[in-house]
């Protein structure tokens, strides 16, 4: 999973404020875990 955060002006990508990667993983049964 990724997750970017960013600031816009005049309604397009400005700056980037975060950047975070992480593992996800599921149970057997097909949840989140």
């Amino acid at each position: 999973m990724m997750q970017l955060v960013y600031e816009t002006e005049n309604r397009k990508p400005y700056k980037i404020l975060d950047i975070s990667f992480k593992n996800v993983s599921f149970a057997e049964n097909g949840k989140y875990d």
